[in-house]
């Protein structure tokens, strides 16, 4: 199925109208025909079923057939990243789509090499959702995560204050199974955490410093195995293993 990403949503006619880049790309890229299907996702939950009207790449209009109300992920997963070099960040960011991240918050932290400069941070914003948008083009996800501005360790913990199970990938001993520690809430609440955030550090981790701040803000350090990962394996592993756990009914 052909998709493409409309905020706006339902215009009162019936029809959705696809201008610029969609547009370009369903007339130019995809060669959608008039006559042919198509599925427009909004982000907020909404997937439009359509039949193509009027083709042209400056506008494409698609005939609403059917809408398809996808449900809220049942716990809103944050994931707080430290940024890492190359295209590896967009690699994590797409692929936290397509395994359910619904925010996602790029760390600058000690260790952080690839720090966005002051000229170029909405730029890189920008780019990153569109990142984001493609990949939820791709898996047909619902929900557009939100994807932040870089912030600083102190921002971060600020604002994951509200968060209800706070988690850590660690090589510590003392670090628990992820299971064990959802179990562990579950059993106390009688329910799943409406939201969880899952920190990864850079290449070389965070720092001894940076662990005891997060340990103060109540982020609960878990094994992602024995092995060392990599920051972009670490988020991945992270969150298929929930989206595992969150697939079972509380």
């Amino acid at each position: 199925m052909r998709r493409f990403f409309q905020p706006a949503g339902l215009a009162s006619d019936g029809v959705i109208v696809l201008v610029d880049a969609e547009a370009q790309h369903a007339a130019l890229v995809i060669r959608l025909r008039v006559g042919e299907p198509a599925s427009v996702l909004d982000g907020a939950g909404r997937e439009f079923h359509c039949t193509a009207i009027a083709v042209d790449r400056r506008e494409v209009r698609l005939r609403v057939d059917r809408t398809v109300q996808k449900p809220r992920p049942q716990c809103r997963i944050r994931l707080v990243q430290a940024i890492t070099k190359g295209k590896s960040f967009e690699l994590i960011l797409q692929k936290a789509v397509e395994l359910g991240a619904s925010e996602i918050q790029p760390l600058i932290t000690e260790r952080v090499v690839a720090r966005p400069g002051p000229g170029d941070a909405a730029d890189k914003l920008a780019r990153w959702q569109q990142v984001a948008v493609e990949a939820m083009k791709q898996c047909g996800a619902g929900w557009l995560p939100r994807v932040l501005g870089p912030c600083s360790l102190a921002a971060a913990i600020a604002g994951d204050a509200a968060t209800e199970l706070k988690l850590i990938g660690a090589l510590s001993p003392a670090a628990a199974h992820i299971r064990s520690v959802l179990d562990s809430f579950r059993q106390q609440h009688n329910r799943w955490p409406g939201t969880l955030s899952f920190w990864i550090g850079p290449e070389g981790d965070f720092t001894g410093a940076e662990l005891m701040e997060l340990a103060r803000a109540s982020v609960l350090p878990v094994t992602l195995g024995s092995q060392v990962l990599r920051s972009e394996t670490a988020a991945l592993y992270a969150l298929a293993v929930l989206g595992h756990e969150f697939s079972y009914p509380p």
